[in-house]
Order: C-alpha cells, then structure tokens, then sequence
C-alpha cells in the first residue's frame, strides 16, 4: 500500500509534464497500441541498465586495477623497511656475539641471513614492470651480499677466538660504508614508490569519482524510464487491480521475511533470542537459549521470564524492575547471574530492548542474552592472582625492610667489641712489651690485623646496606670531569705507583652524583690494586651512548681474570684471587652493582689472566631514566 501511493504520487507529478499528460498519451495510441509503447519503454530500460552496467563494470575494472598498483606500492615500501630492519638486527647480532661471545646473540644474525633472500626475490618480483626500480635491486642485492660477507667474516674471526681482529674489521667502517650504500639505494626506490603512490592514489580517485558519476546518472535514468512505465502501467491498468497486485507481493515479501527471520534467529547458537509480551511472558524461543538456559521451547513458552532469576533478584524485583527500565528508556542492558533449568549459576550479558507499534503502543520486549560464565571465572582467577601477588609483593618488601634494619643493626653492634679489642692489644703491645714473648705478641698482631679487617667488612656492609635505603638525586653528570678527579684522588694514594690514565670520549651521565662517584671510584681503586705488578699500570677510561643509554667502562692491564667465574665477580664476600695477594672485602663490586641497578643500568666485565679486566656499566639517558630499586 505505501508503496504503491508513493509511486502514485510520482506518476502524478510526472503527468504533469508535457511528455506524459493524458492528451499526449492519447495521440500517441492512435499510431502505436499501447502494450507496443510499454514494450519499447521496457526495452529501452533493459538497455540502459545494459549499457550502464557495462560502463559500471569498466570503471569498476579500472578502479579493481589502480587498487592493485597502490597495493603493490605498499607492500614494496613495506618490503624495503623489513629487508633495512633485517640488516640492523644482522648487525646488532654480530655486534653482540663479538662483545660478549656469546652465541646467543647470533640468534638475530642467523633469522635476518634466512630472511633477506626471500624478500629481496618479492621485491624484485613486486617491481617486474619498473625498469629503473630492477636496476636498483641489482645493485641493492650486490650491496647485501658484501655487508653479510662483512658481517660473516668478523663473525668468524670472534668464534676463532680472535677478537682483537674481529673489533679492528668492525672498527674500519667498512659495514658502516655498505649500510649507508645500502641505505641510500633503498632510500631513491621508497623515493620512486611515493611518487608512484602519489600518482596512482590520484588516478584511483578520478576513476572513483567517474564510476560514482556513471552510478548517478544510471540511477537517474532508471528512476526515470520506471516512472515512465510506471505511468503507461497506471494509465492502462484498473488502480484497484494494480492495489491487489501490490498488496499480494507484499505480503509474499513480509512472508518470505519472517521465513528468513525465523532461519536467522534459530541458526545462532551462541545466544539467547527471545519475544517477550508486554507483561514479560515468553513469546519465542531459540535454539540458542535452549543451549544456554536448558529449557525446551515447549516447556517454556507462555512462561514468565523471570523464571531465569536468583531467589534475591526476585526478592528485589529485579525482573520488573528491568522491564521498567526498558519501557521508559528504550534500553536495558546488565551484566548479572542468571539460573539454569537444572538450578546452576551462568553469568549473562543481557540485552532488553522495548518494542513499539506506529502508534506507539508498547507491543513487548525483545530479550538477548549470551553465557559469559568462562570469562567471569577467568577474570575472578586473575583478579584472585592478582590480590596474592599484590600480598607476597607487601610480604617481600616487609622482609626486605627487616633484612635491610638487621644487617644495619649488626654491622653497629659489631663496631663496639671490636674497639674493645684493639684497645687491650693496643695496651698490651705498648705496656707490656717487654714481658710477652715473641710468640704472643706475633699472636696479639694477627688479633689487630684482623680485628682491622673485620672493621672494614663492616664497612663495607653498612655501604652496602646504605645503598638499598639511599634516596637517589638525579642531576646531570659531567663523567669526564668526574673520572678524571676520581683517578687523580687515588693516585695520590699510591705514591710511587707509575700509573698513566688513557681518557677516551665519555658522554654525560645523568643520575645521583654522590652514588656514581662511589662507582667510579670503586672500579679505579680496583684497577689500581690488580696492576701492581705492572712496571707502568695503564688505566683507560672511556663511553659512549648507545639505543638510549650511555655504556662506560673502566679497563686495565694487570692481573685479570678467568671468565668462567665471572658469575662471582659481582656477588658480595666473593673474591677470584687469594686475600694474601690482593686486600680487600670483597664488597667493592657487588656494591656498584646495587648502585647501578638502582638507577636502572646494567653492569658486567670481561677480562683474560695475566691480560687485564674491563668492567662496563650502564646509565640511562636523561630522557629514558627510570629509577628501580
């Protein structure tokens, strides 16, 4: 009915123009019967629609095609940054495996060598048609090939153990030259593929807007030709007989539409669909709430929905309350637990929306609901994770405090008896010299001498302890100036010592100076101590930045060690060498470590017998610090 007013009024309006009034119509019925006239308007419709079809599909070609060169654009320019990201990961791989010698950094190396043949190969396939971009993959490939020649030889040299000839090919800058090759090749086809993307973006947008203007005007004319048919049908049709046709196809329509509905509704499994009446009785059912509530949809038709609510929902009016809700709003939508036919709990989304005929009358409710009882549980699993973790996280740092209170506490205590005993050996040494033997006073000095020690460890272990409770102050750090004054401070003392300082280039720091000064001072106290036998000790002091960090390190040439126990090098009381040959506590290292971790760096060392150490640590840049402690 609606439809076929509306094209009444259409037909009306365009009987208003000269080429379909009534007296025009009639003229042209005297030379031609009327169903010819329909049958030359049908006809010139299926035409149209023909030809613009035609037009349609051509420009939809052309738009199919420019879609598939701006793909191909991407998908190069894509290529040339994963095959570029390949190269900088082969080059952090060797980089790694040389500093450290481990093989495990060759992992990225190995991936990145797998990689970079296919993608080369697409991207010389991706530009088959584009001479000039074939030229430069040519080149692009010969430079590939001698960067990871590059990068395999000094890799080669590193697992042959000769690292000093693995460091010296790195350092010539030959890998640097490829990679700047490599860089600018990749750089002039990116160049070549935007120009490209530009052109064909501006080409996909012509023919888009061309196609859009063939869609118009095919419509147009459709609308126009139908309206044209639509008056020869009116005018040679009975308006009553033209309702009834109209009228039985829509109701065909409506039928075929509640059949696919119907079809729909039931296909979905996953979820509840159900009609409820306006006083909230169940109207339909699908398979989908068979599934989830348990109920048969002859066991639960003309019941009340609230059938699927807890005994304290119910209590609480929730069900009527819920359909208030939808009523004056439109929409009422919680997530809650609900009951099974069987009486178990699943926790539900539902979805209650109002339904209103044209004259706003309320005709009922649709009612969706879907079973998220997996996700309930798993997110009271990690939330139940989540409170124990928070508790042991509480619990650790209450031990740690108490760990951190003791080992202070001790380390004080331990102050007073020691006193006390290098008082009496001290009065026995100077008032009664003359009466010991010379046994017990070599006795009383082996007391003193270790009494003295005991008195450094506790030292030592109240530094370290203070670290821990030290609230850092950040600032930036001349390093340069601080290394140097830290050197020069210890060696005045050690006069007689031939020590000579190499000072590299050292970026600023940024971090707790005091704290620093402390590392600094630590490693160069070492340094010195371990070349003792060198006739000239040689400390060289050094850093640079590198991916947001700033690497220093302090080296020396004297005792060394074996890097099989570097693992104890850091731990506090651990020493690699005899305490006869060398003094110390122990706790020198392990103290810059826990300075270095606190401000969120790393610390390690390489060293080889009788060759010499190297001990590296880590400060953030000011823009990456993160203090942790």
């Amino acid at each position: 009915m609606i439809f076929s007013d509306g094209l009444s009024t259409i037909v009306q309006r365009a009987m208003q123009t000269t080429i379909l009034h009534p007296a025009f119509l009639e003229k042209a019925t005297r030379k031609l019967p009327l169903p010819v006239l329909l049958s030359i308007s049908l006809i010139g419709i299926v035409l149209l629609l023909i030809f613009s079809g035609v037009a349609v599909y051509q420009s939809q070609t052309k738009i199919y095609e420019q879609r598939k060169w701006v793909t191909y654009t991407y998908q190069i320019l894509l290529q040339n940054k994963t095959l570029l990201n390949l190269l900088q990961d082969a080059e952090t791989g060797q980089r790694g495996f040389i500093i450290t010698g481990n093989l495990d950094y060759l992992a990225p190396y190995t991936n990145a060598i797998k990689q970079v043949e296919p993608v080369i190969n697409s991207l010389q396939q991706l530009t088959i048609n584009n001479e000039i971009q074939q030229k430069r993959i040519l080149i692009l490939r010969s430079l590939i090939k001698e960067k990871l020649s590059e990068l395999g030889e000094t890799i080669k040299l590193r697992r042959q153990g000769n690292f000093a000839a693995a460091t010296t090919l790195v350092a010539n800058n030959s890998g640097k030259i490829f990679m700047d090759r490599i860089r600018s090749v990749i750089s002039s086809m990116d160049q070549e593929e935007h120009t490209l993307l530009n052109m064909r973006i501006h080409t996909l947008e012509v023919e888009t807007i061309a196609a859009n203007h063939k869609i118009i005007l095919l419509a147009t004319s459709a609308i126009v030709l139908l309206i044209l048919t639509a008056g020869f049908s009116l005018w040679l049709l009975n308006k009553k007989q033209q309702y009834e046709i109209e009228r039985n196809k829509a109701t065909e329509l409506l039928a075929r539409s509640e059949e696919q509905l119907h079809l729909l509704v039931e296909g979905i499994t996953d979820s509840a669909i159900l009609m409820l009446d306006p006083t909230g009785h169940i109207l339909t059912w699908n398979s989908g709430a068979t599934r989830i509530k348990g109920y048969s949809q002859e066991e639960i038709i003309g019941k009340h929905f609230s059938i699927f609510y807890t005994k304290e929902d119910l209590d609480n009016g929730k069900p009527a309350s819920e359909l208030a809700i939808a009523t004056a709003e439109g929409h009422y939508q919680e997530e809650g637990w609900r009951v099974r036919k069987d009486g178990s709990l699943f926790w539900t989304n539902v979805s209650i929306t109002a339904l209103w005929d044209k004259d706003n009358k309320l005709k009922g409710f649709s009612k969706i609901a879907r079973d998220l009882t997996e996700r309930k549980r798993f997110e009271e699993s990690l939330l139940k994770a989540n409170l124990e973790l928070e508790e042991r996280t509480a619990q650790l740092k209450v031990a740690n405090t108490d760990l951190e209170s003791f080992s202070y506490s001790v380390s004080h205590d331990l102050r007073a008896p020691l006193r006390a005993i290098n008082g009496f050996v001290s009065i026995l040494l100077e008032d009664f010299q003359d009466k010991l033997e010379p046994v017990a006073r070599e006795h009383l000095d082996v007391i003193s001498r270790n009494a003295i020690k005991m008195g450094q460890l506790i030292d030592d272990l109240l530094a370290f302890s203070r670290t821990t409770r030290h609230e850092l102050t950040h600032s930036k750090i001349n390093m340069e100036e601080l290394m140097g004054a830290v050197f020069n401070e210890q060696k005045e003392l050690c006069p007689g010592r031939v020590l000579e300082l190499h000072m590299k280039s050292v970026p600023d720091g940024f971090g707790d100076r005091s704290m620093i000064a402390q590392v600094i001072t630590n490693l160069v106290s070492n340094a010195i101590k371990f070349t003792r036998h060198q006739t000239t000790a040689e400390i060289e002091l050094g850093g640079h930045v590198q991916d947001h960090e700033c690497i220093y390190y302090v080296k020396d040439n004297g005792l060394g060690f074996d890097m099989r126990f570097v693992d104890k090098l850091f731990k506090p009381f651990q020493k690699l060498h005899r305490p006869k040959d060398f003094e110390g506590t122990g706790i020198g290292l392990a103290l810059v470590q826990r300075i270095i971790h606190k401000h969120g760096g790393k610390v390690w060392a390489e060293g080889k017998l009788d060759v010499g150490t190297t001990v590296y640590f880590t400060l953030p840049t000011q823009g990456g610090f993160n203090e942790w402690s």
